[in-house]
């Protein structure tokens, strides 16, 4: 069974359809995150439920996984980032705990083959944000820097090589599973992040992410931009004024996404990533103020979505 995410006009609906008035509905989704799973730990009467075993006796031990997400176990620049984020504790003793981690009742994590993760980033990021420390955040942000602006390696081929990367060992140190996962905790601190530790921790985690993409992107050239490609709609929704206003400045200057926006290979071996995608996830997901700079560079992109070519269906 898989249940669809919520908007949060049908979330709040919802709520007022259980009986909840609209102040009580507003107040439940915003401590929720509007997350099912996050609700239902907050509406259960079982309190192994609204409150399990590891949020009181293994917070500690799963913080580094909460801000890993998703790792290789087997690949040792993976292994680095987990030492990295518990504070230098060894892989072995890492290990150790996600082992006894996942005989807990309702475990968050778990565990296949040489992948491992948490079940649920924005659960566990709720149900133990009361003992992630200011040292907890600083790290996740040197580490996601270091993650999400490693270079793409595949890109050194010619394009109609780079489909073959792995066979030529140009494939990225960190795993993708570990850097989609930390894109994926980027964009819940960019949302979430400051409702849950500005208060406490007097840590900013929107400007944090702010920063982080605009130092992503500078200096700005096209291999940055080749590179990046496959994140954008990371970056547009965890920090859509910054992203938005690079590729202002971009096309006002070097127009470095022009050259990008080329039109795609037709060879169905090409690995060729253009921005078409993220673009249009531009253009229809990110909730801007439709005024000023963003009204420009929406119009900037209608204009180059209109002159891309189409990838064939394969």
């Amino acid at each position: 069974l898989k249940l669809e995410i919520l908007d949060s006009v049908t979330f709040l609906r919802s709520l007022e359809e259980m009986g909840y008035s609209y102040d009580e509905a507003q107040a439940l989704a915003k401590k929720s995150g509007y997350s099912l799973t996050v609700l239902r730990r907050r509406l259960a009467t079982n309190i192994s439920v609204q409150r399990p075993e590891w949020v009181d006796s293994y917070n500690q031990v799963l913080i580094p996984f909460l801000f890993a997400g998703v790792w290789d176990s087997s690949n040792q620049y993976d292994i680095s980032i987990l030492e990295d984020l518990s504070n230098d504790l060894s892989y072995e003793d890492l290990e150790k705990n996600l082992q006894v981690s996942l005989l807990l009742n309702d475990s968050p994590v778990w565990a296949v083959n040489s992948h491992r993760g948490v079940v649920s980033k924005i659960d566990l990021l709720f149900a133990i944000a009361a003992y992630v420390t200011k040292a907890d955040l600083e790290r996740f942000f040197k580490i996601a820097k270091l993650v999400l602006g490693e270079d793409n390696p595949a890109l050194d081929l010619p394009e109609d090589q780079q489909w073959q990367a792995n066979i030529y060992d140009k494939k990225r140190q960190y795993s993708k599973g570990l850097r989609n996962s930390i894109g994926e905790m980027l964009i819940l601190l960019a949302v979430h992040g400051n409702e849950l530790f500005k208060g406490r921790l007097d840590f900013d985690c929107e400007e944090e992410v702010n920063k982080l993409v605009e130092e992503l992107f500078s200096p700005l050239n096209l291999r940055t931009l080749q590179a990046q490609s496959s994140d954008f709609s990371v970056y547009a929704e965890a920090s859509p004024k910054v992203f938005l206003s690079i590729i202002e400045n971009d096309l006002k200057t070097d127009k470095l996404f022009l050259e990008l926006m080329k039109p795609v290979s037709t060879d169905i071996f090409s690995s060729q990533i253009t921005s078409k995608s993220c673009l249009i996830f531009l253009s229809s997901n990110i909730k801007l103020t439709p005024k000023g700079c963003e009204v420009r560079v929406f119009v900037f992109l209608i204009i180059l979505l209109s002159s891309f070519a189409v990838r064939p269906p394969l």
